[in-house]
Order: structure tokens, then C-alpha cells, then sequence
């Protein structure tokens, strides 16, 4: 279609009433089947498990359910596990936050110019966050073991760790696992807070450095008050995700040694769905939804007085941009050589991964593979990986995108309040709606396939689409959709023919997000699917601790779960920082 230049002079059809009956139709059609399809498959579990809460509800004896109250929630205060998994996870999110805020501003700073060295580091540093979280987790198991591991037999030998492994001492497993996190996850903090100084107004920079600011100056009176919104939104994400932690807790202490690690989410998925306490569990599981709103920087002057320029500032850029260098560099080692150990596990004879001490150099073999194609039908997991992630995203693109679209163009003053409710809905505990949409499924006989994991992954995708497609929508130009209509273009054709296209790379970064997220779910598959249904990360659990399954076993069975997110983000993370710079704002 070809919009007429003229098409400004035509009379706007928006000043028809029946026109705005039908927008106002279209918007509520468009947006009503994500609306609908999460409060079905998100809320009503979630109204669930509060109502579960006042019962005692035991899934195995369901006879003797009978109503209690608030007889749960007073046990809760009163229950000596259940406060000393509240205190861990806040000792966890505290500790592990901070650092990674700190850390990820420092990375995103020397990230900031735009060049292929910055670029290709930005890459390579976000190799962690593709990783599934029980991936991570037996990395730093395998890592920290104080017989083989290539770290915790030297911390052994030095008298640094405990001879068991810092994983079984009581004293030091939790800072352990706040490490762990911290290695996960400051990268995509670093991407977040890299977003928001990319979107930060140049000509302002500019100014403050001609008015001879210097560059400690410039970052307290400018970047840090411009930067709140993208340091808000990494503080909400991350302290959520931190403080429903659960992937690498279970796979690397279980919450031991005793409860030295036990968080609020293990222990309710423990009463949950290992000892079928459903009204415990939901006690445990309600989530704190209150979405922080966004604080606005406010601009301070700079002081008009003019620095001395000329040789002194090249020479301070200079060595300020070998800093830059030497960090980033120190940053890469840190991020890359856990996943470089665990992969080239895959590749050791099993006589070199259990040499004591461990060996640095070794013959490479493909035994490992062989082992894995022996014992695992590595097709048929994989298989099971790409239905639960593509099913998840083409039904997360299909949901979100006309909902994000039709939030972001109604004039509606309930508008904002949905998409605020969608974001809310991403920002629940993935766990907090397990246990009612386990027997939701088991009531429709959907439970043990990897259908069920589809809907809940595709309740959670589609929130997160609809509320970044809405950020994109609403930095798009009004006028070329304005424009189409008054040529004659319908309201669908405007979303399909215009502003779609013009947003491709906001739903690029959309998919690559939702893609990563199911393809790394753990807790959903391992708790819904059934033997010939699980996907690849649930077999790595599975295979963990199976006799004859050695490390070089799961680093090669890692491969299959690992390398193709890896890939993706390798040469695709460009779209993550477009994505980030527009859709958090």
C-alpha cells in the first residue's frame, strides 16, 4: 500500500462517531483474548491458592480438608523453618542485588561507546543469562567440589573452604549461592542499565563536557538522575526473580546442609508437591504484586565554569578507555571460564575428570557424546524443548502483540491500568501458581504433557510481550497509521500493513526473550510432564547424581541445552539492547 502524500489534506475519519464506536470495538477485541486468556490460566489459579490457604488441604487426603482460616498464616509466624527460610531469602536477595546493581552499572559504563570490541564483549557477557539456572547450578557444583573441582579442591588445599566443599558448609553455603547468582545474573542487569544509557540525550552530554564537567561530575548531575527509571526497573526485576529463588538452590544444597539455605520457595514447593500440603503451600506462595512505579530523574544544572581542554583531556580519555578495556576483559574471564570449564568436561576422558589434582590439559575424545546418545534419546528431548519454547512464543506473539498494540493507541483511561496489570501478572513467582494449575491440569487431563507446560509458559510470555509491545507502540508515530486510515485503510490493516513493520524489532526481542525463558524452564516441566513428554533440562536433573552418569556425561548433555540459546544470543543480542532501550521506557 502507498500513502498519499496528500493524505494530511483529507478529512480525518476520526471524527466520525461510528468510527470511533468501531475503534474503540477494535481495541477491545484485540486486546480482550490476552485479558481473558490470563485471568484464566494466571488469576483464577492464583484466587486458588489464596482460597487454598484457609484450608488444610492435603493432596493425598483430600477427605479431610477442612476450612482453618487464617490458622495457616498464624502457623506461618509461628513455624521456625519457615522464618529461617523468610530470613534466607532476604539475606539472598540483599546481598545478591546489591552486588549485581553495583557490578552491572560498572560493566554498562565501560560498555557505553559503541564500537565492535564493546559489542562482541556485550555478546559474550550475556552467555550466563542464556543459561538455564540449573545448568548454572551444577557448573558451580562441579566447580566447588573439594576432591575434583577445579576451584574447590585449591580453596581445599589452601585451607580456604570447608574439606566437604563450600556447598556443605552451613556457614558459607548461602554466601556461595549468592555468588552463584551473582555470576548469573549481572549481566542482564549490565544489559538493562546499558539500555538506559544508550536512550540517555546526547546534546545534554555534550554540554555539561564543553562546559568542562568532568566525567565524575557529569555522572552524578546527569547520567545517575536520567538513569533512575532503568536502575528502578533492574532493583524490581532482580530483587522478584531473587527473592523467589529456586533452580540453583535445589539442584546444588536442597536447602542444606540442614536449612542453611532453605528459601521461602523451596519450602513451598516442598510442602506443595513433595508433601502434598497444598494449604501451607499456598500460605507460603502469595506473592507481593505491588508494581513500583517509575521515578523520573530530575536534571540538576551543570556549572556553566569551563575546564581546560586539549592535551590533558586526550590523555585522560586515553587511559580512561584502556580501564575501560582492562575491565571489561577481567569481566569476560569471570563470566565465560565456568561455562568454558563445564563444556570442555564434555570433551575429558573420565580418567582426567576425576584426576586428583585437577588437570588443566587433556586428550580431547567424543566418549562423553557416545555415552549420552547411549543412555538418552537426546532427539526426543529436544523435540519436547522446541514444542513447550515455540508453542510458548508463537502463543505469547499471538496474544500479546495486537493486546500491546491496542493498549498503546486507546485513548481509554483504563489503558494504562492493563498493561500495568499485565506487567504485574509477569512479575508473580513462577511458583505461586504452580500448585493450583497442577490440579487444574490433572482435573482437565492435560497434566504429564507438555501441552500444560505450554499454557502456564504462554500465560507468562504473553504478559511480558503485551507490556514491551505496549512500550514500543507508544514510541511509534501516530501520524503514518493517521495517514493510512484516511487513504481508505481499515483499523487492522493500519496495525498489519504500518505499525507492525515499523516495530519488527521490538518483536524480534520479544521472541528472543520469551524463547529464553521456556527454553530454560525448569520448575513447570519437571512438576507437569511425564517421562516421554520432559524436556532436556528436566533429563540434566534427572541424570544428576544417576550412577554411571559422570560430569563429562552432563557437560555433554549440557551441549543440547546450552548451545543453541547461546548461539542466538551470540549473533542476535543486538535486538536484546534494542528491545531493553525502548521497552523500559
Amino acid at each position: 500500500m502507498t500513502l498519499s502524500l496528500t493524505s494530511a489534506l483529507k478529512p480525518s475519519p476520526a471524527l466520525s462517531v461510528p468510527y470511533l464506536q468501531r475503534r474503540r470495538l477494535f481495541f477491545i477485541l484485540m486486546t480482550l483474548p490476552a485479558v481473558i486468556y490470563v485471568l484464566v490460566i494466571g488469576v483464577w489459579p492464583l484466587a486458588q491458592g489464596i482460597w487454598f490457604s484457609l484450608y488444610e488441604y492435603n493432596l493425598l487426603k483430600p477427605a479431610r480438608t477442612h476450612f482453618v482460616g487464617l490458622g495457616n498464616y498464624i502457623d506461618l509466624l509461628s513455624d521456625p523453618v519457615t522464618r529461617g527460610a523468610f530470613v534466607n531469602t532476604v539475606i539472598f536477595t540483599v546481598g545478591a542485588v546489591t552486588v549485581e546493581l553495583l557490578l552491572g552499572f560498572a560493566i554498562a559504563l565501560a560498555l557505553w561507546r559503541d564500537d565492535r570490541f564493546n559489542r562482541i564483549c556485550l555478546a559474550l557477557i550475556l552467555i550466563p543469562v542464556t543459561i538455564t539456572p540449573l545448568v548454572v547450578g551444577l557448573i558451580f557444583r562441579a566447580l566447588l567440589l573439594s576432591d575434583y573441582g577445579l576451584v574447590g579442591y585449591y580453596l581445599a588445599e589452601f585451607g580456604l573452604s570447608d574439606p566437604r566443599g563450600l556447598f556443605a558448609n552451613p556457614s558459607s553455603a548461602l554466601a556461595t549461592l549468592i555468588f552463584v547468582d551473582i555470576w548469573e545474573w549481572t549481566p542482564l542487569v549490565a544489559l538493562i542499565l546499558l539500555a538506559g544509557l544508550k536512550a540517555l540525550p546526547g546534546d545534554i552530554l555534550e554540554a555539561s563536557e564543553v562546559d568542562g564537567a568532568t566525567a565524575l561530575q557529569r555522572l552524578e548531575i546527569i547520567v545517575i538522575p536520567l538513569m533512575l527509571p532503568s536502575i528502578l526497573l533492574a532493583l524490581t526485576l532482580r530483587t522478584i526473580d531473587a527473592f523467589r529463588i529456586f533452580d540453583s538452590v535445589y539442584v546444588t544444597t536442597g536447602g542444606g546442609p540442614g536449612n542453611a539455605t532453605n528459601t521461602l520457595m523451596l519450602h513451598a514447593v516442598k510442602q506443595g508437591l513433595e508433601f502434598f500440603n497444598i494449604g501451607r503451600a499456598s500460605r507460603d506462595l502469595q506473592p507481593d504484586t505491588d508494581l513500583h512505579r517509575r521515578n523520573r530523574g530530575r536534571l540538576h544544572p551543570v556549572d556553566p565554569q569551563g575546564g581546560q581542554k586539549g592535551e590533558r583531556a586526550m590523555s585522560t580519555r586515553t587511559s580512561s578507555r584502556i580501564g575501560e578495556r582492562a575491565f571489561i576483559l577481567v569481566m569476560l574471564a569471570f563470566f565465560l571460564l565456568p561455562f568454558l570449564w563445564l563444556a570442555s568436561t564434555a570433551y575429558k576422558p573420565s580418567r582426567d575428570i576425576f584426576s586428583i589434582p585437577p588437570k588443566l590439559t587433556f586428550t580431547p575424545t567424543l566418549e562423553q557424546f557416545a555415552t549420552v546418545f547411549r543412555l538418552f534419546d537426546v532427539w526426543s528431548l529436544v523435540s519436547s524443548s522446541l514444542l513447550i519454547a515455540g508453542g510458548s512464543v508463537i502463543l505469547s506473539l499471538l496474544l500479546g502483540v495486537p493486546a500491546g498494540y491496542a493498549l498503546a493507541r486507546s485513548t481509554s483511561r483504563y489503558a494504562i491500568a492493563v498493561a500495568y496489570f499485565f506487567m504485574a501478572i509477569r512479575m508473580v513467582p513462577a511458583v505461586a501458581a504452580l500448585i493450583p494449575f497442577y490440579l487444574m491440569m490433572r482435573d482437565v487431563g492435560l497434566l504429564g504433557s507438555w501441552v500444560a507446560v505450554v499454557l502456564i509458559n504462554a500465560m507468562l510470555n504473553s504478559a511480558f510481550v503485551t507490556w514491551m509491545m505496549f512500550s514500543y507502540f507508544r514510541s511509534l508515530p501516530k501520524e503514518l497509521e493517521e495517514a493510512a486510515l484516511t487513504d481508505g485503510c481499515t483499523l487492522f490493516g493500519s496495525f498489519w500493513r504500518v505499525a507492525l513493520p515499523a516495530v519488527r524489532s521490538g518483536v524480534v526481542a520479544s521472541t528472543l526473550f520469551c524463547l529464553m525463558f521456556s527454553w530454560n524452564d525448569f520448575l513447570y516441566p519437571m512438576f507437569l510432564t511425564r517421562l516421554d513428554s520432559k524436556p532436556i533440562s528436566v533429563a540434566l536433573l534427572s541424570a544428576y547424581g544417576t550412577k554411571d552418569i559422570t560430569w563429562g556425561t552432563l557437560g555433554a548433555l549440557a551441549h543440547f541445552s546450552t548451545i543453541p540459546i547461546v548461539l542466538i544470543v551470540l549473533f542476535l543480542n543486538r535486538y536484546f539492547v534494542q528491545g531493553l532501550t525502548k521497552g523500559i521506557h
